[in-house]
């Protein structure tokens, strides 16, 4: 077993007070870039495994530029409330996320949300 002694410490920190997340923790700095592959700039849909390189790069993009930590994140439905719903579970991760090459009808129902 291991344990990392005084990580205890900024955990209730945050408990008593969740904008504590930001001194505590890399959430500040950690961005969500969504994908569902249906609209890679150039090649269409051809799915969230297939566009996974473009995400990388995208995240590649915004630590060159910015000093931004991204995860990608491929997303393999077409259906928005998934997508919605799965944007909303990550939101403790992340501290915003983007959601990039998906076709622009769905991206009109999640801006709605």
């Amino acid at each position: 077993m291991a344990y990392t002694p005084g990580v205890a410490d900024p955990c209730l920190e945050i408990e008593k007070n969740p904008e504590d997340v930001y001194k505590y923790t890399a959430k500040g700095n950690l961005v969500a870039v969504v994908s569902n592959g249906t609209a890679v700039l150039g090649l269409g849909n051809i799915g969230a495994l297939a566009g996974k390189p473009v995400m990388e790069g995208k995240g590649v993009l915004f630590k060159r530029f910015a000093d931004i930590d991204v995860f990608d994140i491929e997303l393999g439905t077409e259906n928005p409330d998934e997508i919605i719903l799965a944007c909303k579970l990550m939101e403790p991760t992340f501290g915003a996320s983007t959601l990039r090459t998906s076709r622009l009808r769905s991206v009109f129902t999640l801006r709605k949300h």
